[in-house]
């Protein structure tokens, strides 16, 4: 615990860092955060316009090494097709969701190298 803050101000600032790198991109879109709110960022969550788009980013960085993560492989209707009717129209903004949420990492460990390998894989996929 006497370490936490100390955690959490990294992930912040970390996070911070990234959202002013990559707020110039059209294809994504970062969560709105509230003048009121602080929060920890254990990772950067965001979505891309396309599912390709996504794709080609979750590749490329993990090859360099980044751990970006895709944070939903499924909607709640794909996982309980019995209970609940799972066509896609039913339902655009969780399938949207699901196709094209991702996280990247705001860890204390990241390193200068890390944000340029993570800004120029946008740049390559904004020629996409």
């Amino acid at each position: 615990f006497d370490r936490l803050e100390k955690i959490n101000s990294i992930r912040r600032d970390n996070a911070l860092r990234l959202l002013n790198l990559l707020s110039n991109f059209d294809f994504i879109q970062f969560p709105e955060i509230s003048p009121q709110a602080e929060p920890v960022f254990l990772r950067l969550p965001f979505i891309v316009d396309r599912k390709e788009i996504g794709t080609h980013l979750f590749i490329s960085m993990r090859s360099k090494g980044i751990g970006i993560s895709k944070y939903y492989f499924r909607t709640l209707p794909d996982m309980y097709v019995n209970l609940v009717d799972s066509n896609p129209r039913y339902y655009p903004g969780a399938n949207h969701i699901s196709r094209c949420l991702y996280t990247l990492p705001t860890h204390a460990y990241l390193q200068e190298n890390d944000f340029e390998i993570i800004l120029n894989t946008f740049r390559n996929v904004s020629k996409y």
